[in-house]
């Protein structure tokens, strides 16, 4: 993990805090929620053709209607997302949605016809222990707002997180395969998300006549979401290119608990309680054994990491050259250990004095 990537999860994790509490406010408002994705899409394009300048992108990309459709269940899921997280407590928001791995787990039995193992079935069943958890403390504790509102929300999120997993899926089976240059894909999906959003955004403005498109371009919590939201798409999609799979999901995973649990205190003013503290663990271990290969092939490549480095460092510790000069000023070049520096030079003396000894019996 270099310096980029930990400036990136910094970043990322302050503006994924910061998003939690524009979103908010900008829901207090009443405004359009498609649109905040649509401004965050157009923003995202002009950044995404610069990166892709030496690719060669025809118009025969844009015809490709898988990437519509997976931009359409994206576009769902992000407006679940908005629609909700500020209703919830942020750390419900994170275990909400981690459930993911739980349709993920299904989708990928039933359409990648992928076989699990027992340790990955107990992961799954650690994230709802998790989830379950976390709604026993909500339980308990004084409600600020109606059940039926935080109903609705968990029942939001937990579909954000089936779109989401859908998506994955889908990316998997039909767009992944296809991709043969990441920075054409992504202008590519762009652009295609940024079409979808405008039809969303059209769509929301014939149902709900109340909305007003001045409005929502005259608050600063629109430009704020919008440009970090942005902002973290393109540096989760720079980490899917620069970093392994499971570190990039281990990384992912602890800035999205971290970034969580700073909201929790800056709205609560008050560290969350100890049952929240054990539901999140509790979610995390069924992630990391959901991911069990990944975990495996991980903590495989740290340990031949470590077991190279330890012999690179031995071989460079036997190639340092020691020269022991005699009287005759004809020097012997070996190489050794340092462990075995004051042994050699004993050999050298032991040496010389036979062969002082043998030219005094030859005189």
């Amino acid at each position: 993990m270099d310096f980029l990537n930990i400036l990136n999860g910094v970043i990322l994790t302050a503006s994924t805090v910061c998003i939690y509490f524009a979103n908010k406010e900008y829901r207090k408002l009443k405004l359009s929620v498609c649109i905040l994705s649509l401004a965050g899409n157009l923003i995202r394009i002009p950044v995404m053709a610069y990166f892709k300048k030496k690719s060669n992108t025809s118009l025969r990309n844009f015809t490709n209607f898988k990437i519509y459709l997976l931009a359409a269940i994206y576009e769902v899921q992000m407006l679940l997302v908005v629609n909700y997280v500020g209703v919830l407590q942020p750390i419900y928001n994170f275990c909400c949605i981690q459930t993911k791995f739980f349709f993920l787990f299904f989708l990928q039995l039933l359409v990648l016809k992928k076989g699990f193992k027992i340790i990955q079935c107990t992961g799954i069943f650690l994230v709802l222990v998790g989830l379950l958890i976390t709604i026993i403390e909500q339980k308990g504790s004084a409600l600020k707002k109606p059940p039926k509102d935080i109903l609705a929300a968990a029942v939001g999120l937990i579909s954000s997180a089936f779109c989401s997993s859908l998506a994955t899926v889908f990316f998997e089976k039909y767009i992944k395969p296809t991709v043969t240059d990441f920075k054409q894909y992504m202008f590519v999906y762009s652009s295609s998300s940024a079409m979808v959003s405008m039809v969303f955004v059209s769509s929301e403005f014939l149902i709900r006549k109340d909305l007003s498109l001045t409005a929502c371009f005259s608050t600063k919590f629109m430009y704020i979401t919008a440009f970090l939201s942005c902002l973290n798409v393109l540096l989760i999609s720079y980490m899917s290119i620069k970093i392994l799979p499971f570190e990039r999901t281990l990384y992912l995973q602890l800035i999205s608990l971290i970034s969580n649990i700073i909201s929790e205190f800056i709205s609560e003013k008050k560290v969350p309680s100890f049952l929240k503290f054990l539901g999140l663990f509790v979610v995390n271990c069924g992630v990391f054994l959901y991911d069990y290969e990944n975990v495996k092939k991980f903590f495989e490549n740290i340990f031949s990491k470590y077991k190279n480095e330890n012999i690179t460092s031995n071989h460079e510790n036997m190639s340092q050259n020691i020269k022991f000069c005699d009287d005759k000023n004809c020097c012997t070049k070996i190489s050794v250990n340092e462990s075995v520096y004051k042994n050699a030079q004993n050999d050298v003396r032991n040496e010389k004095a036979k062969d002082k000894k043998k030219f005094n019996n030859c005189k």
